[in-house]
C-alpha cells in the first residue's frame, strides 16, 4: 500500500476568510497524517475499471434500496451512513442544486474542510437517490475535482475524477468535448505520475474507443506526452513543462488542462527526487545553479532548503556528486516501495 510522496503539498483547512491562493501550508505532522490517508486510496486509481473506495461503497445502496429525498435544508454535514438512508434526511435534486449554488459562492471565503464536506454530503445524497452519471452529477464531480486540487486533496480529486472518467469511459456524452479531454488528461497524467503500469496499459487500450475530436484534443495530447516521458524516465522534460506551467499559464491555457500544474505539484518532489538521482549518476559534481536551473526550482534557497530536507551533503555550493548517490538512492527506493506497498 502506498504512503505520501516526498513534500506532497497540503493546506490548512480553515475557517477563515481569503481565497484558495491564501491557503497557507500546515505542519509536517499533518502532512504525513493526510497524505497516508490519500495513499490508501491509491486502488481507486483513475481507472473506470478500478474498484471504488471503501468509504464509497458503504455509501453506495443497490438500486432497489435508492430513496426519493424530501429534505429541504440547504447546508448539511457529511455523516457515514450505517444503515438505509431516510427520506427525510436526504435532499432531492433540485435542493442538491441550490445547495450546490451556494458553496460556489462560499468557495472563497470559506475553508477547504467545511466545503469539502459539504460537497461529501452532496455527493452522498446524489449516491443514495441513484443520480450518479446524472447531468448535476457531473457537474458536481468536475467542481469538485478542481477544487480539490486547488487544496492539494488528493483523496477527493481520485474519489471525484474516477467518478467523471469511468462515465466517459462507458460513452456518456454528458460532458462537453473539452471537459472530457480534461479530465482525461488528468487521469493519464495521475497514472503516470504515480507509476501504475497496469491502469496505462488499461488507458492506452482504451483510446482506440474514443471519439477522434477527443483523442486529437489538446488537453489529451498534452496528458499522452507527459505519460511518454514519465514511462521513458525523461523527468527532465516533465519538470520543464511543470516550470513552463507555472512561469506562463496564460500563454499555454489553451493547450494545457487548467489544473494540470496543482496535479504535478502533488507529485513534485517525487520528480525532483528521481531526476537529481538520474544526474548524480551521470556527472561528477554538480553546481548549486545548475540543479536550480534543472529541477525547476524559483529560487537557491528553496533549492538548498530541498537538499537539506532530504539529507543530501552540500559542498561550498556544489553537490560531490559521489557523496549524493547513496542519499539518492536510499530516498528514491523508499518512493517506489510506498508505492508498491
Amino acid at each position: 500500500m502506498p504512503r505520501r510522496k516526498f513534500g506532497q503539498k497540503v493546506t490548512v483547512y480553515s475557517s477563515g476568510t481569503g481565497g484558495t491562493s491564501q491557503r497557507s501550508c500546515i505542519d509536517a505532522d499533518e502532512r504525513k497524517q493526510r497524505a497516508a490517508r490519500a495513499a490508501r486510496f491509491r486502488d481507486t486509481g483513475a481507472s473506470a475499471d478500478t474498484p471504488r473506495t471503501k468509504a464509497d461503497s458503504d455509501e453506495i445502496p443497490t438500486p432497489e434500496r435508492y430513496v426519493q429525498g424530501t429534505c429541504t435544508v440547504l447546508e448539511k454535514d457529511y455523516f457515514r451512513l450505517t444503515g438505509p438512508a431516510r427520506p427525510a434526511a436526504v435532499r432531492p435534486p433540485s435542493v442538491l442544486a441550490a445547495a450546490f449554488d451556494r458553496l460556489r459562492e462560499l468557495y472563497p471565503l470559506r475553508g477547504w474542510e467545511y466545503i469539502s464536506g459539504q460537497l461529501r454530503a452532496i455527493r452522498q445524497d446524489m449516491k443514495v437517490q441513484g443520480l450518479d452519471g446524472s447531468e448535476l452529477s457531473l457537474n458536481v464531480y468536475t467542481v469538485n475535482a478542481r477544487w480539490s486540487l486547488e487544496s492539494q486533496d488528493l483523496v477527493q480529486f481520485i474519489q471525484c475524477m474516477t467518478a467523471v472518467t469511468r462515465q466517459i469511459h462507458s460513452g456518456s456524452g454528458a460532458l462537453p468535448r473539452d471537459v472530457q479531454a480534461e479530465f482525461l488528461a488528468y487521469e493519464v497524467v495521475y497514472i503516470a505520475l504515480q507509476d501504475f503500469y497496469a491502469d496505462q496499459l488499461r488507458f492506452l487500450r482504451r483510446l482506440r474507443d474514443l471519439p477522434v475530436g477527443i483523442k486529437s484534443h489538446p488537453y489529451l495530447r498534452c496528458g499522452l506526452r507527459i505519460r511518454s516521458w514519465m514511462a521513458s524516465g525523461n523527468y527532465y522534460r516533465v519538470l520543464r513543462a511543470y516550470t513552463a506551467l507555472r512561469s506562463r499559464p496564460k500563454r499555454l491555457a489553451n493547450s494545457v488542462p487548467s489544473h494540470l500544474l496543482p496535479l504535478i505539484e502533488l507529485f513534485l518532489e517525487d520528480l525532483r527526487l528521481r531526476l537529481l538521482r538520474s544526474l548524480t549518476k551521470a556527472y561528477v559534481q554538480l553546481g548549486i545553479s545548475l540543479i536550480v536551473k534543472w529541477l525547476g526550482f524559483a529560487t537557491v534557497d528553496e533549492c538548498k532548503t530541498f537538499l537539506l530536507d532530504h539529507e543530501v551533503p552540500i559542498e561550498e555550493d556544489s553537490l560531490v556528486c559521489k557523496s549524493c548517490l547513496p542519499v539518492l538512492e536510499r530516498r528514491v527506493q523508499m518512493i517506489e516501495r510506498r508505492r508498491l506497498g
